[in-house]
């Protein structure tokens, strides 16, 4: 367990540290890396690693249904949860966002990478690109419900470069045309770079501060975002029949802590947003632990 900690989970805390030191020491505005992130860097990541990724469009297609199984497992678990303590609407909107939409991109990316290797990150590219056309689609739809309702996520997702990103990626590896090198190599070092940038806005978030109230509803997020997530990950796995590799980054990837993104839905949607950044900085810092000895476990 320690040799995973020291390998995997440490290098992680300390650029997500170093970020967090940068934001309290000059003040930086996160905005301008979460645009970087959005626009730039994270098209560019999933160019590069759907190109390159040695995984049969079988196993691809597993995946993409395992992860749409799984969150829309978590949305109907995190629904009973929260309208069983008695939380009204922007609430419920704010527990299903913070326990739906795992960390598969700040965290899940790198913790993969440095966990089960390069044929693990090709799979978890796939886990993050679906992820992000959930969470800007279904993710929306679930944060203005809070108070109006929702039919124009489809636009918002349009919007996306990294969906036009993965249409790419996609045709290019269906017709078999290849990139010239002029074109491929900026693309590839804009995708290498994607992953430290996304740890420092990690470390931007977990500078701000975590909510004292609502402790038995934030306990009860944890518990369905750290530990149920595993459980209904597994099963969808199974159902799905992935195996080795591509099951135990699925598992992992599904058992991150809350998204970055779900801080800016229920900000802009008035979803809870404190509890939601609450839940963000709070399953961040218990997930290191969880998720050593997940890996521990798994490995």
């Amino acid at each position: 367990m320690l040799n995973v900690f020291l390998n995997v989970i440490f290098p992680i805390l300390i650029i997500a540290g170093a970020g967090a030191g940068l934001k309290r020491w000059r003040d930086l505005p996160a905005a301008p890396f979460n645009q970087v992130m959005l626009y730039l860097l994270s098209p560019a990541l999933v160019v590069d690693s759907l190109l390159n990724a040695d995984l049969p469009l079988e196993v691809s297609g597993r995946v993409l249904g395992a992860v749409l199984l799984m969150t829309l497992s978590l949305v109907v678990l995190a629904a009973l949860v929260s309208r069983l303590l008695g939380h009204d609407r922007p609430m419920q909107s704010g527990f299903i966002l913070s326990t739906a939409f795992p960390n598969a991109g700040n965290i899940g990316l790198p913790v993969v990478l440095l966990a089960f290797g390069e044929q693990a990150l090709a799979v978890a590219v796939i886990i993050f690109a679906t992820q992000s056309i959930l969470g800007w689609s279904l993710g929306v739809f679930i944060a203005a419900r809070s108070h109006h309702g929702g039919l124009a996520s489809l636009m918002q997702t349009l919007k996306l470069p990294v969906v036009w990103a993965i249409v790419l990626a996609l045709i290019l590896r269906a017709t078999g045309i290849s990139l010239p090198s002029f074109l491929a190599e900026p693309i590839h070092m804009l995708g290498q770079a994607a992953i430290p940038v996304m740890l420092l806005i990690l470390g931007f978030r977990l500078e701000s501060g975590v909510i004292r109230e609502g402790r038995l509803s934030l306990g009860a997020a944890l518990a369905v975002r750290l530990i149920g997530s595993v459980f209904v990950a597994y099963f969808a796995s199974v159902l799905l029949g992935l195996e080795k590799v591509a099951q135990q980054t699925f598992i992992v990837v599904a058992a991150m802590p809350t998204a970055v993104f779900t801080t800016i839905l229920a900000t802009e949607f008035h979803a809870a947003p404190r509890f939601v950044s609450s839940m963000v900085i709070s399953s961040t810092l218990l997930g290191f632990l969880t998720l050593t000895v997940l890996i521990t476990i798994i490995l």
